[in-house]
């Protein structure tokens, strides 16, 4: 299978953590079972726009709140390499079903937004995101098969 996954940071990426570890961890696994996986991620300082690890490749554009504007632009240009889209969820979605029609999306929930937003975003984006993008967000997701990584 060619994978295309998109996720907000790679394991590289100075701000990883576990979602990253966790990503990092399947995706080489797919790799060593024959599959072919390209990971689109956030651009960081320092970091190649392109790189292979453990078999991976991996692409960077955009940052952190760019990487969704940059992902849809790179599924469109290059949807017809891939037969399946992973929309890894760590905070905010990829919306995919909102421009993939063409292939199968898997979504994969690492955590929803919640209290975090408050520090993270300035007010009242923050009031905004939490009471009302959320519900929008993933109520996008409705038909997609979507799959967690912890019960919370």
């Amino acid at each position: 299978m060619r994978i295309l996954w998109f996720s907000w940071r790679d394991i590289k990426n100075p701000e990883a953590g576990g979602a990253e570890v966790f990503t990092h961890e399947v995706t080489r696994r797919l790799v060593k079972r024959g599959h072919s996986v390209m990971l689109f991620a956030a651009k960081f300082p320092s970091g190649p726009d392109q790189e292979n690890i453990d078999g991976i490749n991996i692409v960077r554009h955009g940052g952190k709140y760019s990487v969704y504007s940059k992902a849809k632009n790179y599924y469109r240009n290059n949807k017809a390499h891939f037969d399946i889209v992973i929309d890894e969820m760590n905070t905010k979605p990829f919306l995919t079903p909102k421009f993939v029609k063409e292939i199968p999306i898997l979504g994969l929930i690492h955590q929803v937004p919640r209290e975090g937003l408050f520090y993270e975003l300035p007010f009242p984006i923050n009031y905004i995101t939490y009471h009302y993008l959320v519900k929008r967000w993933l109520g996008n997701y409705r038909t997609t098969p979507t799959i967690t990584v912890s019960e919370s």
